[in-house]
């Protein structure tokens, strides 16, 4: 954990650092998401993406999911580094879009509440504390929702979409033997 460490050394290991960004070092966009302040961060972190992630991974799948969660984490760094000057590191913004994905999904109003409830508690929380980047947090909210409304309006697209197709393409033999009666 990053608290006890040289402020060299964690910027050596990805922090988000916008004069680095500046000068080129990309990857921080990523890596920052990966690095913590101390345990009370990962364990809140973990505590976050246990609460949400498994259902959003059930209902996309592990590669979707990990897709979407290196997206979010990356847009977190990118608000972060666009309207926070100070340094960042941690999952927020990750799990932050996790739980954007989760609301844009919410295939009910009682399960938006229900998956809205601790996204404005994290939020509330976020803003007790002046330390907190909580630009990191909204851009991975903002991209995780309009990630999520992509994936889940395709999925729910895609069998109608593809419908006329499978019934060209799925012909069986039961289908063959079936001829139209003539007059």
């Amino acid at each position: 954990f990053l608290s006890g460490l040289p402020s060299s050394q964690v910027t050596a290991w990805g922090l988000k650092n916008n004069a680095r960004l500046l000068a080129g070092d990309y990857w921080r966009f990523f890596t920052s998401a990966f690095l913590h302040y101390n345990w009370a961060h990962l364990l809140m972190n973990c505590l976050n993406l246990w609460a949400v992630g498994p259902m959003v991974e059930s209902k996309c799948g592990s590669w979707t999911f990990f897709i979407l969660y290196l997206f979010c984490a990356f847009a977190g760094a990118w608000a972060s580094f666009m309207f926070c000057p100070q340094h960042a590191l941690g999952a927020s913004g990750a799990i932050f879009g996790i739980l954007g994905i989760a609301l844009a999904m919410s295939t009910s109003r009682a399960e938006f509440w229900g998956n809205y409830k601790p996204v404005m508690l994290s939020l509330v929380l976020g803003m007790l504390f002046p330390y907190i980047d909580n630009w990191g947090h909204l851009g991975g909210l903002f991209a995780g929702y309009v990630a999520g409304n992509v994936v889940f309006i395709g999925q729910r697209l895609l069998p109608v979409v593809t419908r006329p197709f499978r019934a060209l393409f799925n012909k069986t033999k039961q289908d063959a033997d079936v001829r139209e009666p003539t007059v």
